[in-house]
């Protein structure tokens, strides 16, 4: 998929919709118009559809009817218009997704059916999860959980990335939130998600990772993230996972004193945790960790190993893997471990020659 160049819409698409709004006043042919629009959006990255939300929202708000008398009637006018055109033009349902009206908004969600043909009319369409108005809320979950199984899982899965990372901060929707989570953990999907994870290069991809282990579906993918994601951040984070055997995100936040007198404080993150589904050896995933070309991935080796040394059972064999690098927080970590295992040895040596009884 090749995005726009500019973050938003381009400059022609911005003039599409301006002359498409006024195409349809005067009734005159649009279907090429539409379909240009529609092209740019579909074209537009997911992590643009906050930008371009707000951008047309400022250009279908000059879409009007035809001028009459009074501020009250105009209004009714406008809004009799838009449905109009959204009950009798195909394809245009997309684009009001972003009316200023929330009425048109819903009724846009309302008509949308079938696969949704782009990331960005995923992503549109679980933005309005979030809605300020809470029957856009409620329809948006129903369109969601409408769409969503007959929508390709690389257009869920392209959309997810950013969707499952913007969504930590919606702070509007409630039960809507299930229709999402739904939508992502569905077997194909979430199998799409994991392939997205493993090729992206850039983006918020651990903080989308960290969101989307709240669910179980994303487990058994996590050895192949740990071994082939392109990121080593991310390769690191499904390794610390894997190694502890639990997942671990942030449920929220939480004010923490830092001068109590003075009455100064800052928010701090609330962490909460599940068990792993079939959570794999851990001395195989340090073994994993040790042998990765990324000294952040190592490092999470070596924690893993500094944390649970007492629990595996050839210690010294993955010590001893760790020998070649000569990276400071990865040597403290295994300085730590020989520290410990020779004091184990001496204790062990002691009562050995104290003997029984």
């Amino acid at each position: 998929m090749v995005p726009v160049d500019y973050s938003e819409l381009d400059y022609a698409s911005v003039r599409h919709v301006d002359e498409l709004g006024r195409a349809f006043r005067k009734g005159a042919p649009a279907e090429d118009l539409l379909r240009a629009v529609l092209a740019s959006l579909d074209r537009v990255e997911p992590e643009a559809v906050a930008r371009v939300d707000g951008r047309l929202r400022r250009l279908l708000g000059y879409w009007r009817a035809e001028p009459t008398t009074g501020w009250l009637q105009r209004a009714a006018d406008d809004r009799s218009f838009g449905l109009k055109l959204l009950e009798s033009v195909d394809g245009l349902e997309i684009l009001f997704l972003s009316h200023p009206d929330g009425w048109l908004r819903e009724q846009a969600l309302r008509k949308l059916d079938g696969g949704l043909p782009s990331p960005y009319a995923f992503a549109i369409a679980a933005l309005r999860l979030n809605d300020w108005a809470a029957p856009v809320r409620r329809a948006a979950e129903s369109c969601v959980l409408r769409t969503y199984p007959q929508t390709q899982p690389a257009i869920v899965a392209r959309a997810a990335l950013h969707v499952i990372a913007s969504s930590q901060s919606w702070r509007r929707w409630t039960v809507e939130g299930r229709a999402l989570e739904t939508a992502l953990t569905a077997c194909a999907a979430s199998d799409a998600v994991i392939g997205s994870v493993l090729e992206a290069r850039t983006g918020p991809v651990c903080a989308m990772l960290r969101k989307a282990l709240v669910e179980p579906a994303y487990d058994h993918g996590l050895i192949d993230i740990a071994g082939r994601a392109r990121i080593p951040q991310v390769r690191a984070l499904a390794l610390r996972t894997l190694i502890n055997g639990r997942a671990t995100w942030i449920s929220g936040y939480e004010p923490r004193w830092t001068d109590k007198s003075m009455g100064e404080y800052r928010r701090g993150p609330v962490f909460a945790h599940r068990p792993l589904n079939d959570p794999p050896d851990r001395g195989r995933m340090i073994a994993m960790g040790a042998r990765d070309a990324f000294a952040a991935v190592r490092r999470a080796a070596a924690d893993g190993l500094a944390t649970h040394w007492r629990e595996l059972e050839d210690v010294e064999g993955l010590v001893g893997l760790f020998r070649p690098d000569d990276r400071a927080p990865v040597r403290e970590r295994i300085d730590f471990v020989r520290r410990r295992l020779a004091e184990r040895d001496q204790s062990i040596g002691r009562d050995a020659a104290v003997g029984p009884g």
